[in-house]
Parts: structure tokens; sequence; C-alpha cells
């Protein structure tokens, strides 16, 4: 069985408690940190993320994020298969956001969760 790992809790800044995230939640946390960082925004990985922010407000059809975010998820090694939908969804205020739901399969099997985007927050919920 392949250790997950451990890691203080938070996707996109550290929780204030400095709780800490273990199992599947560190896993999906570290997935939502891939998928919100920029692609070379780390100077010592040129290759991490895949920034599903950038997409929101344009037309790039939801079948080429999804491969995107599914080649993103992969590079994980705790990861051994990934399915990825892209929802855009229409705010009352005109604005748009991103619903992503992903079934990840890890060496427990399958589990779900989605990830929200408006440009300005990321949500995960599992």
């Amino acid at each position: 069985m392949t250790q997950l790992g451990d890691d203080l809790s938070g996707h996109d800044d550290l929780d204030a408690s400095l709780a800490p995230a273990t199992g599947r939640r560190a896993l999906a946390q570290a997935i939502a940190r891939r998928l919100s960082t920029r692609r070379g925004g780390l100077f010592y990985a040129p290759h991490y993320g895949y920034d599903l922010k950038r997409f929101i407000g344009t037309t790039v059809q939801p079948a080429i994020i999804q491969a995107g975010a599914e080649a993103e998820c992969l590079k994980d090694e705790r990861v051994f298969d990934a399915r990825v939908t892209v929802t855009r969804q229409l705010q009352q205020s005109g604005a748009e956001s991103l619903e992503i739901d992903i079934r990840l399969v890890d060496d427990e099997g399958p589990f779900d969760f989605t990830i929200s985007t408006d440009g300005l927050s990321t949500s995960i919920f599992l």
C-alpha cells in the first residue's frame, strides 16, 4: 500500500491552525495546488502546474481543459488514473466559474472530489 503522506492543511494557503492533512485529503489538496498553479510558476519545478483559473472567460472547449487537467493529475506518483469533468457555470452577477469534478484512482481504489474556482478563490469539496 502506498503511503499518501502527510502535509499541512491548505490548498491555496496554509490553514491558520496549522492542522495536518493526511491520506486522501492531503492528496486532494496536492492535486488542487497542481490545478491552481501556473505552469512555470515554481522556479524549481518548471513543468508543474495547470492553472484552471486561466480558462475562465475563454472559449476553450471543456474537453481540452479536461485532458490537460487529467495529464497534470497523473504527474503525481500516488495517482494511477484520473478522470476530470469541467463545467462552466454562470453566476447571477454574470461572472463565470468552473466546477471541476475529479475521480482519482490511488492504491485504495477510486475516490471523487470537486474543485470550484471563480478566478479569485478555489474551494475543494470531498
